[in-house]
């Protein structure tokens, strides 16, 4: 009587395992797609503040550029 009651607390512990270890694996894939998920957020951040840079860079070269056209405007073209 005694074994055949260790044997079901035996089952039931292997039982109770097995869904921790489910849980715990489901957890673990939830983990990884949320890891993956910012890296890939990550990389549209960096990728979006690079192109920000390069269009600041861009902008304020065109505005230069413009002030010394409406400079050489404003003195007569002899820049």
């Amino acid at each position: 009587m005694l074994n055949i009651r260790l044997l079901l607390l035996l089952l039931l512990n292997i039982r109770l395992l097995l869904l921790l270890n489910i849980r715990l694996l489901l957890l673990l894939l939830l983990n990884i797609r949320l890891l993956l998920l910012n890296i890939r957020l990550l990389f549209l951040f960096g990728l979006v503040i690079h192109i920000t840079s390069i269009l600041r860079s861009e902008f304020c070269s065109l505005a230069l550029l413009l002030i010394l056209l409406i400079t050489c405007r404003v003195c007569g073209g002899d820049c």
